[in-house]
Order: structure tokens, then sequence, then C-alpha cells
């Protein structure tokens, strides 16, 4: 007996002891869809009885592209689309297994290959019963394998199996806002903001340009308050103006923006800014300064909204430059930002490290309630992450207990600036002890444009210990965005999500990244900022967006 009749035999033993319907001679076995199983309606209904014909030859087994491995995936996104190559155009029936172990659970998928390019084969999984399986799974290693055959009794082969997981809480109803691109019937494509409560199935459109909220053509930059309540952003007359000293402050209360708070220029007075937690102050950086301002009018003090409180003086920055801001979650007591002596715009350097700074509003004692600081005090610049030999740091963000901070790494050198930067390193510092650790598997290895982190506010505590980070990346969505086949200038920038559990430190902490569902893949989404909720509005007629519904002044998911 030959060494390859031996093994197709044991195999074929294996399979059918184990259950599968891949077994010895005969016709197809009877077959019952029932627990843990769903055939697509393109299929005929005992498709799970076609997988029992001989192992295929090797090199023509499926090969996984997307979930990445390692990935974890929030269970509460509707939809995954499992996506494949197929090397055998005959594979037209094909069964997607997840299986976790102790105790066993398998659920099975049967569909056909719907086609995507590079002879690729895409299934999104159906939402009823992928919301049920990704719940039972949550917080197990979960295996996938993707077997293909012909419908007739033909050969079929099996992939090998990819590891992935499912976040073990939930992590929905934080909000989440972003800048993406919309497709306008009398304007062609423009630059929006667009928000969600996270899980929704679509965002809602938020800020358009043009409109109350945004008279200019275009709105930049943008940050959100902590407790959601308030909006600001850089507005601008063109994304395209070669001035890159034009951006206007706009500040808007979430639950209407149509009558903002501070309304864009005549001058140019913003580019990047952070709002404190409860958005009564906005520090904004442009000019080479950073301003910290008033986001509504007091009385007490005489001065109204948009109103410079104070410049934070060189000498605190080292005689450096102040640049992407944040204010710590815990009580905005301390600041994250960027310190350069070499910036090439506003909102881009060509050097960086990462610094902390204190910041003190506290009103004095006996004040009259309500009352708002006059002067807020503000501590010297410690550089937790120096820049080193050949490399420089910038756009640092808060993990939400307060003790990393994540930020890029990119390489130093001629035209090597903080903005688009496609060789952007993601990376973590522990704020107490300025240990940096590398986010290897989040960033998917340089040259893929992986930038702008900011962390998701889901407490760890009530997630395993689980840090959640978006950021923007040029990487692949499997077959349907294959950014590395098109020219650099055509690539796409996406929204994307990974785990990072600090008990693996000093090892990379951080998991595979997740492509973010709610976007659109044929247009640029980036620059996701987070906020514990979403306001209802009472500026347009629909206070939520598509899939929420208001309760208690809070767009939250509907019910499924």
């Amino acid at each position: 007996m030959g060494m390859r009749f031996q093994s197709v035999l044991f195999a074929l033993l294996v399979s059918a002891c184990s259950g599968d319907t891949v077994h010895l001679g005969g016709g197809p076995p009877e077959f019952a869809c029932v627990e843990r199983c769903y055939v697509d309606r393109d299929l005929q209904r005992d498709a799970g009885a076609y997988f029992y014909g001989p192992l295929a030859i090797e090199g023509t087994e499926p090969e996984i592209v997307y979930p990445l491995p390692d990935s974890t995936h929030p269970f509460t996104l509707q939809e995954l689309t499992v996506q494949w190559r197929r090397l055998d155009r005959r594979q037209t029936v094909n069964r997607l297994r997840f299986s976790a172990r102790s105790p066993d659970v398998t659920y099975d998928y049967f569909a056909p290959c719907f086609a995507t390019p590079d002879e690729g084969c895409r299934f999104t999984l159906p939402e009823d019963e992928y919301r049920l399986m990704a719940f039972e799974l949550r917080g197990r290693d979960v295996e996938l394998t993707i077997s293909g055959t012909d419908g007739r009794g033909g050969p079929v082969a099996t992939s090998a199996p990819l590891h992935f997981g499912f976040t073990p809480e939930r992590l929905e109803n934080k909000g989440f806002y972003y800048w993406g691109q919309l497709q306008t019937a009398n304007e062609g494509t423009v630059g929006v903001t667009y928000r969600l409560a996270f899980g929704a199935v679509r965002p809602d459109v938020f800020i358009q340009p043009n409109s109350e909220a945004n008279p200019l053509a275009c709105s930049g930059c943008h940050t959100v308050s902590r407790d959601g309540s308030t909006i600001a952003f850089t507005a601008r007359t063109s994304m395209l103006t070669g001035d890159e000293r034009a951006g206007e402050l706009v500040v808007a209360l979430t639950r209407r923006v149509d009558e903002p708070l501070v309304s864009p220029g005549p001058t140019y007075d913003s580019s990047m800014m952070a709002l404190t937690g409860d958005g009564k102050r906005v520090l904004v950086a442009y000019n080479d300064t950073l301003d910290l301002r008033h986001t509504a009018p007091n009385e007490a003090l005489g001065t109204a909204a948009g109103d410079v409180i104070t410049e934070i003086p060189p000498e605190l920055l080292g005689g450096k430059l102040g640049y992407f801001p944040e204010f710590s979650p815990t009580d905005d007591d301390r600041i994250a930002l960027t310190l350069s002596s070499d910036p090439d715009t506003p909102h881009a350097v060509r050097n960086g490290e990462i610094a902390i700074m204190t910041y003190d509003d506290s009103v004095a004692a006996g004040a009259t309630p309500g009352a708002v600081a006059a002067d807020a005090i503000f501590g010297a610049a410690e550089v937790i992450v120096p820049a080193g030999d050949g490399e420089f740091h910038f756009y640092p963000t808060w993990s939400p207990d307060g003790k990393y901070i994540a930020f890029v790494t990119a390489p130093t050198g001629v035209g090597s600036i903080s903005y688009d930067q496609r060789d952007g390193m993601l990376r973590l510092v522990d704020v107490a002890t300025k240990q940096v650790y590398d986010l290897a598997r989040a960033t998917q290895g340089v040259g893929n444009w992986s930038t702008l982190p900011k962390f998701a506010p889901f407490p760890p505590e009530e997630q395993g210990g689980l840090l959640f980070l978006t950021y923007n990346s040029k990487i692949d969505y499997g077959l349907l965005l294959q950014n590395s086949q098109k020219p650099e200038d055509a690539r796409f920038a996406q929204l994307w999500m990974a785990a990072i559990d600090p008990a693996r430190l000093p090892e990379d902490a951080s998991s595979a990244p997740v492509w973010l569902p709610f976007q659109n893949f044929a247009h640029q989404s980036h620059f996701g900022y987070w906020t514990a909720r979403i306001n209802c509005r009472d500026d347009v007629a629909e206070p939520c967006g598509p899939g929420e519904e208001c309760v208690n002044g809070v767009c939250v998911v509907e019910p499924r």
C-alpha cells in the first residue's frame, strides 16, 4: 500500500470517526442542518452532505485571508465577512467551521463562493446566527477552517486552521466619531464627520460641509469631550488650499450642532485641539502656540466663548512646541502631547518626543457654585519617550485607566513627517516606568500607514483586563480592499481595532486588528475619536443614527 494512499485512508477514517461528513465510498450521507448550522439560500438544503468525496490533492486547500490570525473581535459588531482564496475553481460549495474546545462547540456555515478579486471568495455570516455564535464563543480560542468541494462528490480540500477570538464582554454604546468621505449628488465626494453608538450597523452623518454646523467647505481635525457633550473641530475653506495656516475653530454641543458655541473665523486660529472631559475648555494648537480657551461664555469672568484663558508659555515646554494634546481620563489632571523643535505644518512635525504635563483649573474654595477658574495652572512638561537615533514619536493617546499611552514612532529623514506617515509603528509606554513596548501585531508591519491611535473608553476591569485601540491603517481588508496592490497614492485609509492585553507584557501585548464593518471600504476613513456616550440630538428630526434609539437623552443600540 503506497504512503499517499495510507495517509488518505487514515485521514478519512479519522474524519468519519469525528462525525465529519467526509467518508469512504458510496453516495451522500443523510444530512439535516439543525443546531449551530446554517445553509445559505443559494445552496440546496442538503449542502452539508456534499462533503463525502475523497481528500483533494495537496496544494488545492483554501487560504483564509480574513479574519486575521490572533485577532479579537468585539462580538457586539453585527458583521463578519470571511474571505478566502480558492486554488481550485471547482470548489463551489464551502463549509465554514468555527469550533472551540472544553466544552466542544462547533458552528457550520455552508455557503457558495461569492466572488472577490484574485480568485477569491467571501461570505458574510448571517446576522442572527453570527450574534448567537459570537456570544457563545466569547472569550475563547476559536478555530476556523474552510472546506471546499464541487457539490457532486468531488474532492474535499480543507484550509489550515486559523485561530482568533471574540471579546469576553460586550463593547457597546460608547460614542465613536470619525472623519470619512461621502458621495453626494450635487457636490461629488465630500469629507464629513460620522458618529455612531458603537455596535450600531451604520453611522450617522453628523457634520457636513456648507451646513449650519460648518458653513465652510471642510471640517478637518476634530475632538469630542469625554462625556460626549461637546465637539470641536477645525473648519477650512478648502481641504486643498495651499495655505496650511487657514483653520478656523468651531465648537458646538453635540445635541445641537446647528448653533455653534464658537463659530468659524474669519481669522486663522485652529489646527488640532483637545477638549476637557466636560467640554468646558479646549486646548488649541495653532501658529506655534497652545492656547487654552473657554467653550462657552462666563458672566462671572466677563469672557465669551472662544476667549483665550491662558497660553502655555514656551519655557514649560522646554523651548519646544506642543502638538497633538490629549487630556487624561483621570479628572483632566494631566495632558499628553508631542514636543517638537521641527514642525512641518500646524498639524505635522518632523521630529518629536512624547511628554506629559500636569494641569489644574480648580476653583478657589468658597467660590460661587458653577464658577470656572480664571487661570489654569500648567506644570512643566516631562518627557517620557525621548527621541532616539533615527526616529521620532507623535500622536499620544491615554488608556482609559491612565496607566498607558499609545503613540506612533517613525523614522526620521528627508521628507519624513508625522502626517500620513507610511512607516509608523504603533507603540505603548507604561507611564509609571517609562518602559516602551512595540505593538507589532496591531501595526501589521511598517509601510502600512498604521497611525492616529485612540484608546476606547471601555474599562479594562470589565473586559478581562483588555484595552482596545482604534487607529487608521492602509493594510489590506482581505480581498475586498487590496491596498497592497494599489499605487501608494491610491491606497485607502480604513479604521481598525486591536485588543491590548497588558498581562502579556513585556511581549507584544496587541492582537491583530479587526476591520470596523460600519465604514465604507470604497472610501477613506480615519481619525476615530471616542466618547462615553452619544447624546441625542434636538436639532434634527431623528435624534439618533440608524439602528439606535434615544433613551433618557442618550443614543443606544436598539435591542436585537
